[in-house]
């Protein structure tokens, strides 16, 4: 009686596998589940799930652009699978153990975890090394499991949880260090992804402010960028202050001192490039402000390269923001006759401000 109603309950699953292959919505775990249901002992019964499964099969392998590689065990459900297009798929069912899986269950959580930032967040290329990596210790673990299973031959599976062997402990640690090596190998990659994705957006953002100065000149005074006599300030201060911006990405990035969030996504890294040669420009244009609006009367701008003058402290400004911060603490002591906002800076940055009245 038991074992006809557990047939029933196979066939009502399988059935369910059977509408989605008719709606060609195929899953690996659907795939795994009628590989093992078709070794039935009961004739009609494997008959049945062998069709379906090469029906899902074919489905599934159509869907992938081809198997690549696979590797499953034998006596109980657990599989793993490369396809062509370098995805990785894998599957296992624990409630058919007889010992302890926390450990694997947590290493298997931790493998997925990385196999799905490996797709997000690295290019095609790299992804496709991360997960090759990424089977390989999939098929270790299930391996693992193998040898676990056999150590335990007469506990049947629901008789309680037995304890793990020193071995199989072992074989648990030394994937957990390999993993922690792909895992270090995926953050450089995508630090150098994130890198090159924010450097762009730097340089894209440069270029359009740096575009823009020039046109605004060329509509105003026929390309006479810095001459004197066109009056015109503040495109150069604006160019002069992203270009200082971007220097400093590329300084940065040349001593491996570039931090950027490459896991934030694509959207907030560009966001994030672009906006520096933006904030590099306005920081050059508020120096320029507070040091046109005589807020710092120690600085002399010399007659005649006004304009040089300007671009050049924008320049600095766009390159280091610590300008503009010594610059607003040296100009509030000036209007407000205090030390307050010069010793604010001085404990925020040393004793030794860019700008100094002496």
């Amino acid at each position: 009686m038991e074992d006809t109603a557990k047939n029933q309950l196979l066939i009502g699953s399988a059935q369910e596998i059977d509408l989605a292959v008719d709606r060609q919505q195929v899953t690996f775990p659907m795939m795994l589940k009628l590989l093992y249901l078709s070794l039935s002992p009961q004739k009609d019964l494997s008959d049945y799930y062998r069709d379906l499964y090469r029906r899902a099969l074919a489905q599934f392998t159509e869907s992938c652009g081809g198997i690549r590689e696979s590797f499953y065990a034998n006596e109980f459900v657990a599989g793993v699978l490369l396809t062509q297009k370098d995805e990785l798929f894998f599957n296992i069912w624990w409630d058919e153990f007889k010992f302890d899986t926390i450990p694997a269950r947590s290493l298997e959580a931790d493998l997925n975890d990385l196999r799905l930032k490996a797709g997000l967040y690295l290019s095609e290329q790299h992804r496709r090394v991360c997960t090759a990596r990424l089977f390989r210790l999939y098929k270790t673990l299930i391996s693992s499991l193998h040898n676990e299973y056999y150590r335990w031959p007469g506990k049947e599976p629901g008789a309680g949880k037995a304890a793990c062997s020193q071995e199989y402990a072992a074989d648990i640690r030394q994937i957990e260090q390999e993993l922690e090596a792909v895992r270090d190998s995926y953050r450089e990659l995508g630090r150098e992804r994130g890198q090159t994705r924010y450097v762009a957006a730097a340089a894209a953002g440069t270029a359009i402010i740096v575009g823009a100065a020039i046109g605004w000149v060329a509509l105003s005074s026929g390309l006479h960028f810095f001459n004197s006599s066109t009056g015109h300030i503040w495109p150069g201060v604006f160019a002069g202050g992203a270009i200082g911006a971007l220097l400093s990405v590329l300084e940065r990035l040349s001593r491996s001192a570039l931090r950027v969030r490459f896991q934030a996504g694509l959207a907030a890294v560009f966001i994030s490039g672009i906006s520096r040669p933006i904030v590099g420009a306005l920081t050059g244009m508020a120096l320029c402000v507070v040091i046109e609006g005589g807020l710092l009367p120690f600085i002399t701008i010399p007659q005649g390269k006004e304009k040089f003058f300007l671009a050049g402290l924008a320049f600095l400004a766009g390159f280091s923001e610590r300008l503009l911060k010594d610059a607003v603490g040296n100009a509030t002591s000036s209007v407000t006759g205090s030390k307050k906002g010069a010793s604010a800076d001085k404990a925020a940055y040393g004793d030794q401000p860019i700008f100094s009245a002496s």
